[in-house]
């Protein structure tokens, strides 16, 4: 079975047909999809009308796979008992655990292992032109630097964490740092993310985890 592992859209209510054509690819190719956090932006749109509105494309697709959705940092409003009436992921929650062939996989988004900015606690109203001016300035810094990346982890921090709450994994996968990483000695993989022309993604097939990037 081929897994496919993305993170990080950070979809708005404007849709993006390039970005769902190459969505539709990647999805159609792996039985196994996991949405490993922040799927929506948060700070710039409800959950409610991008999941009502013209990305209702998108979740078909996600509808006739088995669909994982782990909530991010971004997707905290989400409201889970009415999301799972929608009938499109097979499983919501903050992190997501299986097994393929012998390798016990573990994925969670990430961000419990960073410092949260202290805007994100700003009421709505204050927090969403901040949120604006911030994704304006990702746009451009991506287009200079793709797959640089926003947030910083201590991956050594991390792996003595995950051992601690998760002693049966073996393979470790995150997101949140918008950063595609990869250590095959320890086992710890980030998928980076998927906008602005720009993704990042991982797959597992065959007894192996492989980081992808593409422009689309």
């Amino acid at each position: 079975m081929k897994t496919l592992v993305i993170a990080d859209l950070h979809l708005r209510n404007a849709f993006d047909q390039r970005l769902f054509d190459f969505l539709k690819n990647l999805i159609s190719d792996a039985q196994q999809v996991i949405i490993n956090g922040d799927l929506i932006e948060g700070d710039l749109a409800y959950w409610q009308d991008i999941f009502s509105g013209k990305w209702s494309k998108l979740w078909e697709l996600f509808s006739k796979k088995k669909s994982i959705y782990i909530l991010g940092n971004h997707d905290s409003d989400i409201e889970i008992d009415e999301l799972k009436k929608l009938n499109i992921f097979s499983e919501i929650g903050t992190s997501y655990n299986f097994i393929h062939q012998d390798m016990k996989v573990h994925v969670e988004h990430g961000h419990r292992f960073t410092n949260e900015s202290p805007l994100r606690s700003l009421p709505r109203s204050l927090l969403k032109p901040v949120a604006y001016v911030n994704r304006i300035k990702d746009s451009i810094l991506d287009q200079i630097w793709p797959y640089k990346g926003k947030n910083k982890i201590d991956y050594k921090q991390l792996k003595n964490a995950e051992i601690e709450t998760n002693p049966e994994a073996d393979i470790f996968i995150l997101s949140h740092t918008h950063q595609p990483y990869a250590d095959e000695d320890e086992k710890i993989y980030n998928t980076g993310s998927i906008r602005f022309g720009f993704a990042s993604w991982i797959t597992i097939e065959d007894g192996k985890v492989k980081i992808h990037k593409a422009k689309y």
